[in-house]
């Protein structure tokens, strides 16, 4: 129902014969600016809006008929960002078109030459055109809703931040059946199976680390609480609301958030040097050092050993993929340059005799080698461009580093809503019509 009123929203105001596709240049304008239009921005807003609620609020859910493997956020944001663009609420920026073409020459010239000699997944080929294409649009110059995103996520995240907490000392007195309902009600063959949704503190341990009721995983829940700190920290620093940011991340007793404020959130306090904050900060360190144990931190500091021991989710997820590079990728210069084509890393997975996880840059260069890694990072690149934007680095960071989102929609939702979609292109397709009237 909600994307039918969307829909609707976005039913277009000019006839069908208006439709026409021309190239525009915004650089032609008078000091390279566009008329404002008093009702712009509804219509950008709604959809970032819609995205966001999707990618925070169905993470679990599968497409069906996938068995499990596909959440349905990945084929929401390809399919609301092509409608938008059938209906000019987003056009298509000509760098980023050619970006995208550039990087599938280098896949097609991959899977030329490793198609008689691995098993290649056409289907991986397909579904990454189908998701990254999302990357070639943008916003028009004069549709400022898309700007206004990023403070209803961090509002939004302040929410299911709560939630999250709830999620997680409710289960102390409840079943843990009532604390995470959806993982234990949600149809089988409508549940996301490929991540590890209910995460112990430790092995044996009946508390389960939150996912904040609706997140894929406790990692994506901290990412998403991380990414809406930082963005707290860059404005409006509330104290309230960094507390519950900072309990939720401890909460999910997931690594991955906290990197992210450690890098980018401390950034942001040094910049803006806000005197309560460092004093709540320092408060904090001290009841978390005074009171560690019966809050069982233990469970979170003593992962720092993970990234020297093999197997565990620290090794896997920071420094396997270089082993599997070493062995496999670097052996020859065609592997280097090309990869071994689309959708065989994880057939490679047994070449090394502990757990391998395939980052998203990992990935990239594994598969489809040097020329397409540098393919797609300008093709990404390109994209995030623009003004300046406290989210920028730690999205980044999240997508490339600290996931393997090449094919997932979840963070890249985030990426396209809070950063490519708020950047308006210097040429770009749109409909003439609107041409007309931005000119």
């Amino acid at each position: 129902m909600i994307f039918c009123g969307y829909l609707r929203s976005l039913s277009p105001k000019f006839s069908p014969l208006e439709q026409e596709r021309t190239i525009f240049d915004s650089s032609n304008q008078p000091n390279g600016k566009t008329q404002s239009r008093s009702t712009s921005g509804g219509q950008g807003y709604t959809l970032c809006v819609l995205l966001i609620l999707a990618a925070t609020l169905l993470q679990k859910v599968a497409v069906p008929g996938t068995g499990g493997a596909l959440s349905i956020t990945t084929v929401i944001l390809p399919l609301l960002a092509f409608i938008a663009w059938c209906r000019s609420v987003l056009i298509i920026d000509i760098y980023a078109f050619f970006g995208l073409v550039a990087f599938l020459t280098s896949s097609s010239i991959s899977l030329y030459l490793n198609g008689s000699v691995n098993k290649i997944s056409l289907s991986s080929v397909a579904l990454f055109t189908f998701v990254q294409s999302s990357l070639i649009f943008r916003r028009l110059p004069y549709d400022t809703g898309f700007i206004k995103a990023t403070s209803f996520y961090r509002d939004w995240m302040f929410i299911l931040s709560m939630g999250g907490i709830l999620q997680y000392t409710i289960q102390y007195v409840v079943p843990s059946s009532i604390a995470f309902p959806i993982d234990h009600y949600l149809p089988d063959e409508l549940k996301v199976t490929v991540y590890n949704n209910l995460n112990p503190l430790f092995y044996g341990s009946e508390i389960i680390k939150t996912n904040g009721i609706f997140f894929a995983e406790p990692s994506f829940f901290s990412q998403f609480v991380g990414i809406a700190l930082i963005y707290e920290l860059a404005t409006t620093q509330r104290m309230i609301r960094i507390f519950v940011f900072l309990t939720a991340l401890l909460c999910s007793f997931s690594g991955t958030g906290i990197i992210l404020v450690a890098f980018f959130g401390t950034y942001q306090v040094l910049k803006r040097l806000k005197f309560e904050v460092v004093v709540a900060g320092v408060a904090l360190a001290l009841i978390v050092g005074v009171l560690g144990s019966m809050l069982q931190i233990n469970a979170l500091t003593e992962r720092v050993n993970e990234f020297s021991t093999p197997n565990s989710s620290g090794h896997a997820r920071f420094i396997s993929i270089f082993g599997l590079l070493d062995a496999v990728t670097f052996t020859n210069l065609t592997l280097a340059f090309f990869g071994t084509g689309p959708g065989t890393i994880s057939s490679y997975f047994l070449y090394l005799p502990y757990l391998v996880f395939d980052p998203t840059w990992g990935k990239i260069l594994f598969e489809y080698g040097i020329i397409g890694l540098l393919c797609y990072l300008y093709y990404f690149f390109v994209g995030i461009r623009g003004r300046e934007n406290a989210v920028r680095g730690p999205l980044v960071m999240s997508f490339f580093l600290l996931g393997g989102y090449f094919l997932d929609g979840t963070i890249l939702t985030l990426v396209a809503v809070l950063l490519v979609f708020q950047n308006p292109p210097k040429v770009y397709l749109v409909t003439k019509s609107r041409a007309d009237r931005a000119m």
